[in-house]
This record gives C-alpha cells, structure tokens and sequence, in this order.
C-alpha cells in the first residue's frame, strides 16, 4: 500500500514579512535602479504607492549664468579699452577681427588716424588679407577678381613681416663658372670634381630673403649689400681664404624685387684630401641686417679615390 500522503497546510506569512516573490522583485528592483531600494515594495492587490513616492529626487540644473553674453559685448570691451590706449596694436588688430566676425566691414577697414603710420599699416594690411582671403575661399564660385584682391592683400602683409624678419640666405650652390644666367637658372658644380683637390676657379650662387630696397632719384628700387666668402679648411681648422665685395647694388627696377639672388667668383686653390667649408655672409645695408652665415661642406678625397 502506498502511504497516503498527509497534507499540511501552508500557513500565510505575517503582515510585515515578505513572500519569497517579493523578494525576488525588490532584488530585481534594486539591481535595476528604476526605483529608490530603501522603498518597502511588495506585488500585491493592494494600490500603488503614489508616483511621487517612488521617483527619485532630480537636481535641478542652474541656468546658465553667460546666456546673455554676446559678441557685440566684447567689442563694446574693446573699445572703451582702446578709447584709453589707442597705441595697443595687438586690442586693435582684435577689434577689427571682431568687427568681421560681426559683418561691420566698414568698421574693420577704417583708418586709424590715433596710431602711428607704421602700426596703421600693419594693423590694416593684416585686417584686409584676412577679410579678402576668407572671402575669397568661402565662395563657392571661383572669382578670379576678388582672388587677385587677396592675393595683393597677402603679398602687403608678407611685405610687412618681412621688415621685420631676419636677413635670410635661402639657398646656396656651387656652380659651374659662367653658367648663373638668372634667378635659379644655373649648372650645379659637380662635388665629384670638387673631391679631386685639384684648383679651380667656381661661382657662388646666392638667393636671398626678407632684404630692403630704397627708392633712388630717379623713382626706381635699387638694394644695397655686401659680401663676404670665406674657404674653411675644417680638418685642420684654419681659413684658406677671404673674399669681399662692398657696395654691390643691384640693377634699378620699377618695382620692389621679389626674386633676387647674387654671384660671385671663388678662386679655390690646390686642396689636401680633408673636410672643407665655403661660408658666406651678406649684410643688407639699407636694413642694417646681417644673415647668418650660409654653408657648402665638401671633401677632398686621397688621390688613390680621386675621380680622373
């Protein structure tokens, strides 16, 4: 026989102490933090409780306090700034951005008759490349007029920076005698014949940046400058030779050059096999600059080496 079972009745749980599927719903609640845990939340017929109790508090977030600060508010800044420093050159080329950045062209490309000749200068040749040359790439359809506006603008503002930059010998070549016919148009004296050490007599070539012209009698530009080349005999550390040359002036020209570069003979004597330097300086004497030396490093190889 099999043994009847014997029921035992189940009794129900206090009030206050939760079934097992409330408890599985607080954990479930919890882990999920859609509602404050601290809440005694049990799944029942019994109502809700209110939507105000279970959703968390929410900080407010403050207004931002800069809403009302606009552009025109540092313009006005600006301009009570520059009321009583008219001669800061740096508020001004600020305030004329600004006034571009707003739309007040006019504003921008004003004269300032407050500054100085020299900074009113360049105060507007930066305003004027910048207007121009945003224009210019902003357009959609290619103006050719308007990119040849810019492009002066440009060029007047490079013309300004470079008074203020550093002589500059950009490049420096050794050539083949008689064959500098222009600016960049020259033959390249081959350092394999240089490497023999045999005397010869070459030119230097030179192009040069960021030097003045003056205007002579006659309304024509003309530069003056002078030059030295020196041969080092980096090996045994002592200079073989000097050249110079004073007052070198170029030919007049109608306008300012935008290329230019000098020429001169270097008479190389017979060399031992070593390391050896051509070192050339010019000085620019309208703008009383001096560039750094530029430098030609070669070697004179044993004879046994030498290329015939």
């Amino acid at each position: 026989m099999v043994p009847e079972e014997k029921q035992i009745p189940i009794a129900a749980p206090p009030p206050d102490q939760p079934t097992g599927e409330d408890i599985r719903l607080a954990a479930n609640l919890s882990a999920n933090d859609s509602v404050t845990p601290a809440l005694n939340i049990r799944k029942s017929s019994q109502t809700p409780p209110s939507a105000d109790l279970v959703q968390p508090a929410v900080a407010q977030r403050p207004q931002n306090q800069n809403q009302s600060y606009r552009i025109d508010d540092t313009i006005q800044e600006l301009e009570k700034h520059i009321a009583r420093n008219p001669d800061d050159l740096q508020a001004q080329v600020a305030l004329r951005c600004l006034y571009l950045a707003y739309g007040q062209e006019d504003k921008a490309l004003q004269l300032l008759p407050e500054l100085p000749a020299d900074q009113q200068a360049q105060s507007l040749a930066l305003t004027q490349a910048l207007h121009l040359s945003a224009q210019t790439l902003a357009e959609k359809d290619q103006d050719p007029v308007r990119a040849n506006q810019a492009l002066e603008a440009v060029n007047n503002l490079s013309s300004q920076l470079a008074d203020k930059a550093d002589l500059r010998i950009s490049r420096l070549e050794i050539c083949k005698p008689d064959t500098v016919k222009g600016f960049g148009r020259f033959e390249t004296f081959p350092r394999a014949e240089l490497e023999t050490g045999r005397s010869r007599t070459v030119q230097v070539y030179c192009e040069l940046q960021n030097f003045k012209s003056e205007v002579n009698a006659d309304g024509k530009y003309l530069s003056k400058l002078h030059c030295k080349m020196v041969l080092y005999d980096i090996s045994r550390n002592y200079k073989i030779l000097k050249q110079e040359e004073d007052d070198i002036q170029d030919v007049p020209s109608n306008s300012p050059r935008q290329d230019f570069f000098l020429r001169g003979s270097l008479n190389i004597p017979a060399l031992e096999p070593g390391n050896y330097q051509v070192a050339v300086t010019i000085e620019d004497k309208i703008a009383q600059k001096i560039a750094r030396p530029a430098k030609y490093d070669f070697e004179v190889k044993p004879s046994v080496n030498a290329v015939p």
